[in-house]
C-alpha cells in the first residue's frame, strides 16, 4: 500500500511540474506577467565629451631664393658702371636684369622683387615690367644712378645723356 500512495504522490509531482512549464511557456509568449528591465547603455565619460578639431598645421614659407649677383643688361651685354647714351627728348631704351643663379621658377619668378631707381628723374623717368625696366629721357643733358636691388643685391651704373639741352 505504501508504493500506492507513493504513486500517486509521483503523478501528483510530475503533473504539477507540467503545469508549471506550461504556466511559464505561456506567460513568456504573452509578453505578461514579469517585467524585464532591459539593461541601460553605459555612458563612456570620454565619448560624451566634445571631440577637440585637429588643429590647422602652420603652412611652410616658401624661402627667399639667395641670389649672388645681380647685373643691368642692355641688349645681351651687361652694362659698365658709367654709359651714355646720345639720345633727344622722348626717346627710351629697354633695359633687362639678370641674376645669378638663376631662381626656381626662372626670372619671372622674382620680376615683382625687383626694385628699378633714377637719381634724377628730371633727366629720366621709368616704367617697369617683369625683369625689364624702360627708362624714358626728358631731352636734358646730364647723368643719374641707375639702380635695380632684389634680395639684398644691388646693381647702380652712371647713365649719362648727350643730344638733349644743357639743363
Amino acid at each position: 500500500m505504501n508504493t500506492r500512495w507513493q504513486m500517486m504522490f509521483g503523478g501528483i509531482l510530475v503533473a504539477a511540474v507540467i503545469l508549471a512549464v506550461i504556466v511559464l511557456v505561456s506567460v513568456s509568449l504573452n509578453g505578461t506577467g514579469i517585467e524585464r528591465q532591459s539593461p541601460s547603455p553605459s555612458i563612456d565619460p570620454a565619448a560624451s565629451a566634445s571631440p577637440t578639431p585637429t588643429p590647422t598645421p602652420t603652412p611652410t614659407p616658401t624661402p627667399t631664393p639667395s641670389i649672388e649677383s645681380i647685373n643691368i643688361y642692355y641688349g645681351s651685354s651687361a652694362m659698365n658702371d658709367d654709359v651714355t647714351f646720345n639720345l633727344a627728348d622722348g626717346n627710351t631704351v629697354t633695359l633687362t636684369v639678370q641674376v645669378w643663379p638663376v631662381p626656381e621658377g626662372g626670372m619671372e619668378s622674382i620680376a615683382g622683387d625687383l626694385q628699378w631707381s633714377v637719381s634724377d628723374p628730371d633727366i629720366a623717368t621709368l616704367s617697369t615690367e617683369g625683369n625689364s625696366c624702360t627708362i624714358t629721357f626728358t631731352g636734358v643733358n646730364g647723368s643719374f644712378d641707375l639702380s635695380v636691388s632684389c634680395y639684398g643685391r644691388t646693381d647702380t651704373c652712371v647713365v649719362r645723356t648727350r643730344g638733349g639741352t644743357d639743363a
